[in-house]
């Protein structure tokens, strides 16, 4: 009785600790996405919406949008590329603050 006693305690603490750990870190990946700064496609430097709605994709917590399905398959070959050319692009969009 005792054993049966303590291993129904011990699965019902797992099962909580796992639903606990598991929501705090959908949660904290929520948190860490960085907006994209561009209007247009990292890609073609098309207008964002120009082709249809903007697509989408989250990489490494930087959300990235592309104007069609074809760029994200350019962006996916060096990522790398894409992402230096888009902080680049955003640095220069952004006027810098006056003192």
């Amino acid at each position: 009785m005792k054993r049966s006693t303590i291993l129904k305690t011990v699965c019902i603490f797992a099962i909580c600790v796992g639903a606990v750990d598991a929501k705090s870190k959908k949660n904290a990946s929520n948190a860490a996405i960085v907006k994209y700064p561009l209007t247009t496609c990292i890609i073609t430097d098309n207008d964002l919406g120009s082709m249809g709605d903007p697509i989408s994709k989250i990489y490494n917590g930087q959300e990235v949008k592309f104007c069609c399905n074809p760029c994200i398959a350019e962006f996916e070959k060096n990522p790398e590329v894409y992402l230096k050319k888009m902080k680049e692009s955003a640095t220069k969009s952004t006027p810098a603050e006056k003192k």
